[in-house]
Order: structure tokens, then sequence, then C-alpha cells
């Protein structure tokens, strides 16, 4: 089935099945014992590969954000099933013979045929690089992920056999008599399944929600250490009946509503090869290698055979336990493959398509008759060249930090040879607002010297003087920071030379300027706060290898998630006769856009650049898949307590972009104001 989805061979292999029980119940009244072969085969081979691809629908259908809120619900469900259909047949086996059962059960495969070819109807149409697929043993030795969870598998079979064993062996030990043990199984494994159905239905969404996905894969593991301590400090039927009970209990609900959740971000390239492969293969192996430990056990010490396996359940346990550590890298990989595979433009992820600029770009070769396109000019982006070469005229500082070449004695200007009548005119003409006398000085006083800073950044105020101040601040920018750090903070100067300060900042690649912008992104006006932050992203990509201080900007992050989420909740709370606008078109609305965007710009700084991007992304779509896909791969990668705050805005619909207008609007006023700071 390996080029097949699952939505489509399922529903047939649940006809098939049923057909198998209508032949075995046809066979029943003629050929009992052939019948019985052939029921015990089709629930061995078949019955796993339905199992096997029930949970592979459910893996394509919902994303995984959805399959999370979902998956308990039915998996609960299917405990529910088994429940119930212990207690039917618990009920009617003193009325019905076992030829009809085998009818009943044929009918029930035919309707879920029915339902599971109603539930694959909305699977994700989710296509990877590649889409010719290889075989499934490949897939394994190319994917440590995938590999991963094969042992994971193989592990928790091979210890619930090691348990198994030590369990009916105890049984059989204090029961001798072949109806007590008939009764006591009975009664063992109905409870077994009351107990599971309640863990399913009261524990595993607490668990998966307040714990997380690694803890709820790691739940059968850890039970399999912790009750096969007690196994081993207090041997005898009670600790045995709760080492196995326990085991199967965690399997069939906690354990499994996470591990089938780890196949959801995985590609269908991936996926669909080796996913049975995996379970079947998996479980089969575990529970062949448990069977040979027991069969070694009791060969060579008999006395202590009990002992040995349950030392060997927990040697296995803790093993799980390491690889549900490596599980989680892989699933936060898988998320940002699936987000890949989504095809999101890269260039309008961070901030929409009206905010691609901010990526580093080549200009466009002008057309002619056509109008310069929207972004950053050639004269503002910072080419791969340029910062070769802007790194390459520096050199490393006393501090650690990078110096300005271009100052070198021999060709700066000591401020104190210039005589203060000659600085004196200078500022006098720099403030004169003739462009003459203003183009004269910034070309006589090359580079600047700190006295004729500030003035220059007045300059950028006025679109006519702004371009020439901008190349000689930029030229001096990493000698003269504080001076322009401190001009973001200054009310005196006009908000337009700020900007424009923002955007000579972001072309100094160095930690002082990362550290200064850091510092005070919390002390300037919410206008300038955005621009500060993409001016960080700018750098971030332009020299990787800076520090930026993650406490620091995921402090900044819950400051701002905080204010949004109280403002936006306080919005939408409103009586509509109140205010008719929507909560998103008012000016409340606006600033909770401008801060989420703000958010994700800071955030964007510290993760990993390509699935951040994409995972900020998919959270404008429309389409669930791609939020779900999205809110998950940030749900795995945020502090648990900066999540809290922002979970409430990354799952409210009307913040997508796709449906916010208002954004749009925002991103075009930021843009708009950036290219006049290019330009002018």
């Amino acid at each position: 089935f390996r080029g097949i989805p699952p939505a489509q061979y399922v529903p047939w292999l649940f006809a098939f099945s049923a057909f198998l029980y209508t032949l075995e119940w046809l066979l029943a009244g003629y050929y009992p014992s052939i019948a019985a072969i052939g029921l015990y085969l089709h629930v061995v081979s078949i019955g796993l590969l339905v199992a096997s691809g029930f949970w592979s629908v459910v893996n394509e259908r919902f994303d995984p954000y959805t399959a999370k809120l979902s998956i308990g619900r039915i998996a609960g469900g299917a405990t529910l099933g088994g429940v119930l259909g212990g207690v039917v047949a618990w009920a009617a086996a003193q009325r019905i013979d076992v030829p009809t059962m085998l009818l009943a059960l044929a009918f029930t495969n035919a309707l879920c045929a029915v339902g599971i070819n109603r539930l694959g109807r909305g699977s994700r149409p989710i296509r990877g690089k590649v889409e010719e697929q290889g075989a499934a043993l490949s897939i394994l030795a190319g994917q440590p992920y995938l590999r991963n969870l094969a042992l994971l598998v193989a592990l928790g079979a091979f210890c619930q056999a090691c348990y198994e064993y030590v369990f009916k062996s105890t049984v059989a030990t204090v029961y001798s008599d072949g109806a007590d043990l008939v009764s006591f199984f009975a009664l063992f494994y109905m409870g077994l399944n009351v107990v599971t159905f309640l863990i399913q239905n009261l524990l595993t969404k607490p668990v998966l929600n307040r714990y997380g996905l690694s803890f709820t894969v790691g739940s059968l593991h850890g039970t399999g250490v912790l009750f096969g301590i007690i196994g081993l400090l207090a041997p005898g039927l009670t600790s045995a009946i709760a080492m196995r009970g326990s085991i199967g209990a965690v399997e069939n609900s906690i354990f499994r509503s996470g591990y089938e959740l780890l196949y959801t971000p995985v590609l269908p390239d991936q996926k669909r090869p080796t996913k049975t492969l995996i379970d079947v293969g998996g479980e089969m192996t575990g529970g062949i290698l448990g069977a040979g430990a027991a069969f070694l056990a009791l060969a060579s010490i008999p006395d202590m055979a009990n002992v040995a396996l349950i030392t060997a359940g927990i040697a296995a346990s803790i093993g799980g336990l390491y690889l549900t550590r490596l599980t989680r890298f892989g699933y936060v990989k898988s998320l940002a493959d699936t987000l890949e595979a989504e095809n999101i433009d890269l260039e309008e992820a961070a901030f929409g398509s009206q905010q691609s600029s901010l990526t580093p770009q080549p200009t466009p070769t002008p057309v002619p008759g056509q109008s310069a396109s929207v972004g950053m000019t050639g004269a503002e982006k910072i080419t791969r060249a340029e910062l070769r070469d802007y790194l390459q005229t520096r050199k490393p500082g006393t501090s650690g930090d990078w110096s300005y070449a271009g100052l070198a004695q021999s060709e700066s200007v000591a401020e104190e040879n210039l005589g203060a009548d000659g600085l004196a005119r200078a500022v006098l003409d720099l403030q004169s607002g003739d462009s003459t006398r203003i183009a004269q000085v910034l070309a006589a006083y090359h580079p600047l010297p700190r006295l004729l800073v500030e003035p220059a950044i007045q300059l950028l105020a006025d679109q006519h003087t702004a371009d020439r101040s901008q190349r000689a601040l930029r030229y001096v920018a990493p000698v003269h920071l504080g001076a322009l750090l401190d001009a973001l903070r200054s009310d005196e100067i006009d908000m337009q030379a700020r900007r424009r300060v923002c955007n000579i900042l972001g072309r100094v690649p160095t930690q002082r300027c990362v550290d200064g912008l850091l510092a005070l992104v919390d002390q300037v006006d919410e206008a300038l706060r955005l621009r500060i932050a993409g001016s960080l992203l700018r750098i971030r990509r332009n020299n990787p290898d800076l520090n930026f201080d993650r406490e620091r900007i995921f402090e900044l992050a819950r400051h701002e998630a905080q204010h949004c989420r109280r403002v936006w909740f306080s919005r939408v709370a409103l009586d509509s006769r109140l205010s008719a606008a929507p909560p998103l078109e008012s000016a409340d609305g606006r600033r909770v856009i401008q801060g989420s965007t703000f958010i994700t710009t800071l955030l964007l700084t510290i993760l990993d650049q390509q699935p951040a991007i994409l995972a900020t992304r998919s959270l404008a779509q429309t389409s669930a898949a791609r939020r779900g896909a999205g809110i998950e791969y940030l749900e795995n990668v945020l502090p648990p307590d900066l999540l809290k705050l922002l979970q409430p805005l990354l799952v409210d619909t009307r913040l997508a972009l796709g449906q916010a207008s208002t954004r749009a609007e925002i991103l075009t006023e930021m843009e708009s104001a950036q290219r006049q700071g290019a330009s002018g």
C-alpha cells in the first residue's frame, strides 16, 4: 500500500475482514476446526493491519494540533468499544452460538468500512519533496526518527512480553484448577478494559495538555520501570497483577494517544511505507524477543527466571525512556518538514507580503514602464558582498567587539585639531536647512566627528537631506553607537529620523549593537518597537554568530503577550451594541496585531529560522492543516509560560492574516515609512 493513501485502502481492508468473518461463519457449521484456524490467522494478520491502517487515516485526517485535541476522544471511543464488546460477548454467550457471533463481527466490520471511508474524505493533501516513495527499510535506514519509533515499539512489546510471562506464571502457581484460571483471567481482562477506559477518558487529555507529548509517550516505559522495581522488591501475585495491568492499561490509553500523534507531522512519502512495518513488525519483534528471553531464562536459571525477566523488562523500559527523549527532537524536525512541504513562501512568512523586504534579497532589475517594486530600495538592502566587505574592514578591539577600521588614526581627524570655530560653523551649516551647505559639511568632515553626529541625526527627518546623512552616519555607526541608541529614546528627535536610525543600526552586525537594541526596545514608543525588532532580525540574518539574549527576548515577548491578551479579550467581550466595528478593525485590534507581529519578530531572532518563519506564516492561513502544524511547532519550541500567554491568540482564527485586513494596513504603513527612510 506504499503508493496509496490509507483513506483509500483501509476501508477495503475492513471490507475484506468482513468477508473473511462471513466465510468463517459458513465454515463453522461444517468444518469448525478449519474455521478456528482461519479465525486465528485472520485476527493475527488482518487485525493488526486494520488497527495500524485506522490510525494512519487518523494521522492524515487531522493536523498535529487538532489531532492532539481529538485523539484522546478517538482512543477513548476505541476503549469503550472494547468494554462494550466484552460485556455484549459475556451477556450473549449463553444465548448466541459462536457462528452467529462471527456473523455479527462481519456486520460490524462492514459498518467500520463505511465509517472509515467517511473519515478519510477530509485527509490533508500534503506532499513531500520526493513523490516517488522508496522501500520501507531504505526509508527507515535514512530516518533516525522513524527508527527510534520502531525501537520504541519493540522495547515496549519486549517489556510487556517479559511481564506477561511473570504474571501468568505467578497466577498459575496460585490457581492450579482450570476453572479458577479461566474465571480469574476473565475478571482480570474485563477489569483491565474498564481501568483502561477510565484512564483514557479521565487522565489522557489532562496529561497530554499539562505535561506534553514526550511525557505522554514516555508513560509506558516509565510505568514499566516503576512497577518492575515494585515487582522485584515485593514479589507475589499482587505485584504481578499491578505490573501486568498497569503497563497494559497505560499502553492502550495514555501511550497510544501520544504514540499515534508522533506520526501526524511525518510526510506521507515516509509514513505510508513504514508505519505498518513499525507498528506490526516492531510489536511482533519485541514479542518474539520477549518469548526468547523467557525461554532462555527457564532453560538456564529456572529458579530465578521471574527475577531475570523483570530485570530485563526494566532495562528495556529505561532504554525506551532514553528513546523518548530523542523522539521529541525528531518530532519537532518532522513538524518543520511538514511546514516546508506546505509550500509557504519564505519571504512572506515572517510578516506577510507587505514586509517581505526584511529578508535580504537581490535588487530586482527595473523593467521599463513599470514603477519601482514595493519594498526596500537597493540602497537600503545589505547584500552578502557588503557584509563580507563590512566585516573584512573591521578588526577586533580590546573589548572583543568590532571596531571600524576606516577610523584608523591615519584617516581620522581628531576633534581638537578641527578647531572650535570650525566645528561651530559645521554645526550651524548642518542646522541651516541649506542642502548645499549641508552637503559640503558632510563631504568635508569624513568621518563625522562626535560633535556632528547629533546634528546629522536631526537631518534624517528631512527627506531632502536624509540620504547623505544616512551614508555619513553608517560609516561611523559602530564608533558612535551610543549616540544613535540615545537618539531612539529622545522625544526631541523627529519620529521619522528615529525610524531611519533603526535602519542604520540594522546594518551594524555587532554584539554591542544587539545588546543596545535589546536594552532599550521596551523604553521607546510603540511605533518604534517593531522597527527595532526588525533591525534585530536583520542583524541576526546577516551575522547569525552573534549572541541574542534568549531570556531577555522571552521576557519582552511575555510582557507583550500578556498585554495583547488582556487588550484582545477585553475588546471581544464588549457588547456589539456598544461598538459596531468588529474587534479586529478597532484600534485595540490593530494594537494586538501589531503586538503579535512584534513578538513574532523577536522570536525569529533566536529560533531556528526556516521552520519558525513557516510556523509564523502558517498562523496567517485559513487552512486548519497549515495552522495546526504551525501551532504545534511553536508549542514544542517556546517556553511553557510564554506559550500559556500566547496560546489563546495563536488559536483564535480571527487573528489570522488571511482575515486581518487591519494587519495588512499596519504593515503597509510601516513599509511606506521604511521606503521613505531608504530613499529620503
